[in-house]
């Protein structure tokens, strides 16, 4: 299982570091000192690297500028990246007003009157009854206090629960603006904070039951099983392209049916023989929740997931019948073969691509799943594993 598992992070990393190496470019602009805008592409990477520097592309020439060369950077309708507020890095622009918000690497930054107020939280100890305490300080919401008093509207309440983030940060931030009447723009408008998506998705699996560790008294089971059947399903997915626009969390809820057979032969000596067929089938709803990670290619996605996965089985049936020849006399005997759990649990990982049409998204998935004993009996261990081929339609 850990060898399996090993492999499967293996090669998602191999398929991670080649859709990387190609770069992903959106429509995008540089600024330049001489307050010339160039209107190109520009690779669209995780705010991390845009901090230090941008990679710009035009008539096929790649040129990486870092912040002492241009005044900024930015992808078309979505966020933009500014080189005058610190001389030494990149800054997101997030609010522009008569208070501006900028984010930097690790905090963030308002601007008023042309002076600039760095936000940050500070852990500070103190004594409480001669004991020595960690408290988180706020002088960040003194300089905000300050900053929005000549707003009629009073923000106390709000300041004294606001927390340390772009969201809460920049809806005050508008709501100021707003009351003093001056003009603003809110960049990353169309990113929205939360992001739904749903789907349906249909195809093949091909269900494995490996035995092993088996006693002499389950001789009769064979070493492996396989089944392929259709399957069916539903699909729901969670991302907030504001923060993290490459991660989501997706859940499904899927359906398909299995049955596995063997028959194996014994022969202990001329005058005696024994034939086993085994049969076993079950019905299984499978709840797979993955942490998903999409690399866009123009109207393409690819992606990759892994996370747990949770089966339910039910309706199953196990039969096990022996025919038993002593010398010219039939013996015939039938009974339960195991009983099976009827919940697993275990890992999943996948691949996927999808390509964007007017209203849906349309593609295909690969999803491998290995989960835990499918016997209740201790005696012996039937290991499930499954390979799923899907089509899949998103919202």
């Amino acid at each position: 299982m850990l060898k399996k598992i090993f492999v499967l992070a293996a090669l998602s990393v191999i398929l991670l570091s080649r859709a990387f190496s190609q770069g992903n470019f959106r429509e995008g602009f540089i600024i330049k000192h001489e307050i010339d805008t160039v209107f190109g592409l520009v690779e669209f990477r995780p705010n991390a690297k845009n901090y230090e520097s941008c990679i710009f592309k035009k008539d096929g020439k790649i040129t990486e500028y870092y912040p002492e060369q241009i005044q900024g950077f930015g992808y078309i309708n979505e966020c933009v990246f500014t080189s005058t507020i610190l001389s030494d890095a990149f800054i997101e622009v997030v609010v522009l007003g008569k208070i501006n918000l900028y984010k930097t690497k690790s905090n963030y930054i308002l601007q008023k009157d042309g002076s600039n107020y760095v936000l940050e939280s500070k852990k500070v100890q103190t004594e409480v009854d001669g004991k020595t305490i960690v408290m988180e300080s706020s002088p960040w919401k003194g300089i905000i206090a300050f900053l929005v008093s000549d707003c009629t509207t009073s923000f106390t309440d709000r300041i004294n629960s606001l927390a340390l983030n772009e969201l809460e940060l920049s809806r005050l931030i508008i709501k100021y603006n707003q009351c003093v009447n001056a003009d603003y723009k809110v960049f990353k408008q169309k990113s929205s904070w939360l992001k739904l998506a749903f789907g349906v998705n249909a195809g093949f699996v091909n269900s494995m039951v490996k035995v092993n560790k088996k006693t002499s008294y389950y001789a009769y089971m064979d070493d492996k099983y396989s089944s392929l059947n259709p399957t069916a399903g539903i699909s729901f997915s969670i991302a907030s392209p504001r923060i993290a626009d490459r991660f989501a969390m997706q859940g499904e809820l899927n359906y398909f049916k299995s049955s596995f057979s063997s028959s194996t032969e014994v022969e202990t000596s001329a005058n005696y023989k024994e034939y086993h067929d085994t049969y076993f089938q079950m019905s299984t709803i499978s709840i797979p929740v993955t942490l998903k990670y999409t690399i866009p290619k123009g109207n393409r996605r690819v992606y990759l997931q892994s996370g747990v996965t949770y089966d339910f089985n039910f309706d199953t049936e196990t039969q096990w019948d022996r025919d038993a020849w002593i010398s010219n006399d039939l013996f015939t005997d039938s009974q339960p073969a195991f009983e099976v759990r009827k919940r697993q649990v275990g890992f999943c990982a996948g691949a996927g691509i999808l390509k964007s049409f007017n209203f849906f998204e349309a593609g295909l998935e690969l999803q491998y799943s290995i989960l835990n004993r499918l016997n209740e009996d201790a005696t012996f261990s039937a290991v499930t594993s499954r390979v799923a081929l899907t089509l899949v339609i998103k919202s």
